[in-house]
């Protein structure tokens, strides 16, 4: 009698085990009592990150020189670089001579006054003194850090 007791009892936790835990939210997995989300297919599971080959690149290279340019009202270019200037007496001592604006091409963006390629799709530029990288857009609610998507997690039993 005892005999089918224990086997009632291992139908029970066989049951419980696979039918009544709580289950994770689609798009995550279950991990140690947690539910993590779950990496792209496309990305590398590495633990609390998913991570990609390429996750981010530099774009220094193929950076350009700003084309300096006037307005309307001060037609000339004087000078070069940083030392351009727009009057319209093409004379620097004219009262009216501003500083010539600088602009990039449309294909580039202004970094530090320098032209940079923008980022590729699907990059974005960094920030915190890294604007001439490109980094790899993480997955919905991922965060990038450190060269790596962050996962999000929740607890699968909260207190």
């Amino acid at each position: 009698m005892h005999f089918g007791f224990y086997i009632l009892l291992i139908i029970a936790v066989v049951y419980y085990l696979n039918y009544m835990q709580p289950t994770c939210n689609a798009g995550y997995v279950r991990k140690d009592g947690n539910c993590v989300q779950a990496c792209p297919s496309d990305y590398k599971d590495e633990g609390d990150y998913c991570t990609q080959p390429e996750m981010h690149y530099s774009r220094s290279l193929n950076m350009s020189v700003p084309t300096a340019y006037c307005s309307i009202d001060h037609p000339y270019v004087k000078g070069a670089g940083l030392l351009s200037w727009c009057s319209k007496t093409n004379n620097v001592m004219d009262f009216n001579t501003k500083p010539a604006l600088f602009k990039c091409p449309p294909d580039k963006e202004m970094i530090s006054g320098m032209c940079y390629p923008v980022c590729k799709n699907g990059y974005i530029k960094g920030s915190n003194g890294l604007e001439t990288m490109c980094y790899k857009q993480c997955p919905a609610e991922m965060k990038y850090l450190n060269g790596k998507c962050k996962k999000n997690s929740y607890n699968l039993y909260p207190n």
